[in-house]
């Protein structure tokens, strides 16, 4: 797993003034933990393929997060049945 740094944030909004892409910094920060995931995704899709994208973005999916509370609960109704 990798970080990206306060100065990795500060180079990104570089690149978006100098391409003159207007960017709420107030929405950037409301939003960085999901901005963050997606570059790690495309990241880790350049480097190890499509698998390793959907995998990162797992890791932030709210439903399959919460859907983890109830494998054990999945796994007995099998064995009962």
């Amino acid at each position: 797993s990798f970080f990206i740094d306060k100065k990795n944030k500060n180079d990104l909004i570089d690149i978006l003034e100098d391409k003159k892409i207007d960017v709420s910094l107030e929405d950037l920060d409301l939003d960085w933990l999901y901005i963050e995931n997606r570059i790690k995704a495309e990241i880790a899709s350049s480097m190890w393929g499509k698998l390793y994208l959907y995998k990162t973005n797992l890791k932030m999916d709210e439903q399959v997060l919460k859907s983890y509370d109830f494998f054990e609960d999945a796994f007995k109704l099998l064995k009962h049945n």
